[in-house]
């Protein structure tokens, strides 16, 4: 049941009452048995996604994998913290490819293995594991964006939106709305970029430091500088230390100059060097 509330968030259907009926059923669940393997993985999701707090995070995740090493559940989790949100490749590489090993039909698990060649700028590798995730599972949303993303950074921009008008329409997953998000910041269209972000889309997005991070590359995208550097200090004041991503994404080739976004980069270069797993 906490699962279930927390993807209510995740992916932006439901706001913060959700947040705590997850965290009430997380609570419960420990009562019951202190050593949860599922408890842990969704007690580290929270923290990481809506509260901020990476350190606790993974220190739940790394119980519930003591637990059950070979448990696709926290694997991903884990994965892709320390890929997204961390920035610390190195350490997601071993997991993505036990969960290749475990579960080879895991669409996420491809999409993990693309973005640890994404934030390094091997946009052609990057794009290879997309298109295995997408084809495992094309009515994904999530699969559908990543897959549209890559092919944009390979600058195959028709096959990315095509891909993008493919997708569900009225989607209520963010993953769908950055879809649109990203359409219109390669049409440079920034009217309709702007009717996209609703207070909800943007509420869900904001909590969060991976879809605040997105937001912000996809302003970047549009030349919107300013909303872009907005988004970004959202981004790593929700826990975002993804120094790797943020130094190489060519999308934010607009705003690298930006006396804001070097400042940035020193504290996220900084909390990312000192990161302690």
């Amino acid at each position: 049941m906490a699962y279930v509330y927390w993807q209510y968030v995740n992916i932006g259907i439901k706001q913060e009452e959700y947040i705590a009926r997850a965290e009430e059923y997380v609570k419960k669940a420990l009562t019951l048995d202190s050593e949860s393997l599922q408890a842990h993985t969704v007690l580290g999701a929270i923290l990481i996604a809506f509260r901020g707090n990476q350190r606790n995070g993974v220190r739940h995740l790394k119980k519930a994998l003591a637990s059950n090493p070979e448990d696709p559940m926290p694997l991903l989790q884990l994965a892709v913290t320390y890929i997204q949100a961390i920035g610390k490749l190195s350490l997601a590489a071993p997991l993505v490819q036990r969960i290749l090993h475990i579960d080879p039909l895991n669409s996420i698990g491809h999409l993990c293995e693309a973005a640890l060649v994404l934030y390094e700028g091997k946009y052609e590798l990057a794009l290879e594991a997309s298109r295995r995730a997408y084809q495992i599972d094309p009515k994904n949303p999530i699969s559908q964006f990543y897959y549209s993303w890559i092919l944009a950074y390979n600058k195959k921009i028709e096959e990315a939106l095509s891909g993008i008008d493919q997708m569900e329409k009225g989607s209520p997953d963010v993953s769908a709305k950055l879809g649109l998000l990203l359409k219109y910041g390669l049409l440079k269209d920034k009217e309709k970029a702007f009717q996209v972000m609703t207070p909800d889309f943007q509420k869900t997005c904001k909590r969060d430091p991976e879809w605040s991070h997105y937001v912000g590359v996809m302003l970047s995208l549009l030349d919107a500088r300013k909303e872009a550097l907005d988004w970004l200090e959202n981004a790593v004041n929700h826990g975002l230390i993804n120094y790797p991503a943020l130094k190489h994404d060519a999308f934010l080739a607009n705003i690298r100059g930006e006396p804001r976004f070097q400042k940035l980069m020193e504290r996220v270069k900084y909390e990312w060097e000192h990161f302690e797993v």
